[in-house]
């Protein structure tokens, strides 16, 4: 519980980062939310990033586990001006909000667990949602305590403000009214200040108080919670009935272990089913939702047993963590297997979304295991930290691997290279985002008559969506079209800018357009 008895010292420093904080909520919708997460939301995060660190100067000794995760949030936020992939975006998104979370942290010395075990998720929470939330009020009522009597510079500024809004009402209209040079610069203002961003502005300044607290307790509260060891936290449960259920987990996988040998060794061929046929397609669809089953059950044995349980002797200890080890290696055997199995069947029927993110969650979870092998065998090692560390890797790799591309990319030269044996889905190729374009674009000039054909019927389809024709003839942007500052792609703008080469090969007549723009 927060203390309510302590009143914070309020500085010209935290005054200043309030109303900054404030313009910056509205800033941030304006351009993340107002540009569909494009260049906008790179951009926020890159301000957000400068903005908190200058209030929260001057930092703690930083270690390179905290710098590596603020270097990877920055990294991760440009993937949003670069590749339009939505469904990456919000993965990227929540782990830009945990490294953001621990760098600050960090960075304050906000810490109670730094030991990089369980314990540190539990610190990530507390500082980035429940302290925040729990003290919203708090950076306000600091801030009338020590203003208490006395009027300073910004509530003047806030009464100048409030007085002329009135006397601006009438006074704008009648200037209107008296040139058209301001008449037109006042309808160019009106045109970017939407009443979209207006709304999302506003939204932005109801939620500054969250953001404010949420940087507050972290300058003010830093510090004042005592670091705690791990270790120390209470232990229960009986070792010898944890050891028994671990033998008999074991002796399960062992005997899983010697069924694999039907796959490779003749004289074992007789375990498999009767009149089974040892298909690729078979061998693959089956393993992978029955290997993250077993995954977290085995997460979920392994934290029992080496967080709750109190060891009495080192034998029964070694001997815990001697079968812990094997079901480590074990989930690694199964992870590994999976994966192989879906390698196959991406080799048999292509590759897709669904096929590839499973891959990358398959590596990410082969590298928690590694973390849990190396903790078994270093008491001391940060786990937590790896495994954190490894979620960033992983998303980094995948997000700039442009996974459309790849599966765009990769589908194309299977089919080239079966020489026709092996279908081409141009269909699901086109349900992916911009970043298949140029493949497209290949494909409709490429031999095959019926391929061809399907991939300009695509091609049509997306140009139709981003251009049309203006009265004069001309092409326009659409308002799905990427353009401006907030909504720029790197992929968008270049693969649109190629469309545009095929104009007269792509644009269709009467075809039912979105609202239209000036090109340019």
């Amino acid at each position: 519980m927060e203390d309510k008895s302590i009143v914070h010292t309020i500085t010209k420093k935290d005054t200043l980062f309030f109303f900054f904080t404030m313009a910056y909520s509205a800033f941030m919708m304006v351009f993340t939310i107002g540009g569909w997460f494009k260049l906008g939301f790179t951009i926020s995060c890159i301000v957000f990033m400068i903005l908190a660190n200058i209030y929260l100067m001057p930092p703690k000794a930083l270690r390179p586990f905290p710098i590596l995760c603020g270097l990877m949030a920055i990294v991760l936020s440009l993937l949003f001006a670069l590749y339009p992939d939505p469904l990456l975006h919000l993965i990227a998104f929540f782990v830009i909000a945990i490294l953001n979370t621990v760098y600050f942290t960090a960075l304050c010395g906000a810490g109670r667990y730094d030991s990089g075990g369980y314990r540190f998720i539990g610190d990530i929470f507390r500082v980035s949602l429940f302290d925040p939330i729990a003290g919203v009020r708090l950076p306000l009522t600091a801030y009338r305590s020590s203003r208490r009597g006395k009027t300073g510079p910004g509530a003047k500024i806030l009464w100048g403000l409030l007085l002329a809004l009135p006397v601006i009402c009438v006074v704008v209209p009648l200037l209107i009214r008296s040139d058209a040079a301001f008449q037109g610069l006042v309808d160019h203002v009106l045109r970017v200040i939407s009443v979209k961003n207006v709304l999302l502005a506003a939204l932005g300044l109801l939620l500054s108080p969250f953001l404010i607290s949420f940087l507050f307790h972290l300058k003010k509260e830093s510090g004042k919670k005592e670091a705690v060891r791990e270790e120390e936290a209470g232990k229960v449960g009986d070792p010898l009935i944890l050891n028994v259920f671990l033998s008999v987990l074991c002796g399960a996988y062992i005997i899983y272990l010697f069924s694999q040998l039907a796959y490779f060794i003749g004289a074992f061929s007789g375990i498999l089913p009767e009149g089974y046929d040892f298909t690729r397609a078979e061998y693959a669809r089956r393993g992978f939702f029955e290997m993250t089953a077993i995954a977290v059950i085995n997460l979920i044995v392994l934290f029992v047993a080496h967080v709750l349980i109190r060891h009495k002797s080192r034998g029964g200890k070694w001997y815990t963590t001697a079968v812990s080890l094997f079901i480590c290696f074990f989930t690694l055997f199964i992870i590994v297997t999976a994966l192989f199995k879906m390698l196959f069947y991406i080799e048999s029927y292509g590759m897709t979304r669904l096929r590839l993110g499973t891959s990358a969650f398959m590596i990410l979870l082969a590298l928690v295991f590694i973390a849990a092998i190396l903790r078994l065998l270093l008491p001391r090692f940060p786990y937590m930290k790896m495994a954190i560390l490894s979620l960033g890797l992983v998303v980094i790799l995948v997000g700039f691997a442009d996974v459309d591309r790849c599966i765009a990319a990769y589908n194309i030269w299977a089919y080239e290279t079966a020489e026709g044996e092996k279908p081409l889905d141009v269909q699901a190729l086109a349900k992916l985002s911009d970043s298949v374009i140029p493949y497209l674009i290949d494909l409709m000039e490429g031999k095959d008559a019926d391929v061809a054909k399907e991939a300009r019927e695509a091609l049509q389809y997306r140009f139709n969506w981003y251009f049309t024709k203006d009265a004069q003839g001309n092409f326009v942007k659409t308002k799905y079209a990427n353009g401006g500052l907030r909504t720029y792609n790197w992929t968008l703008s270049k693969n649109q800018a190629l469309l545009l080469e095929y104009k007269d090969v792509l644009y269709v007549e009467n075809t039912r357009a979105p609202a239209a723009g000036i090109l340019g």
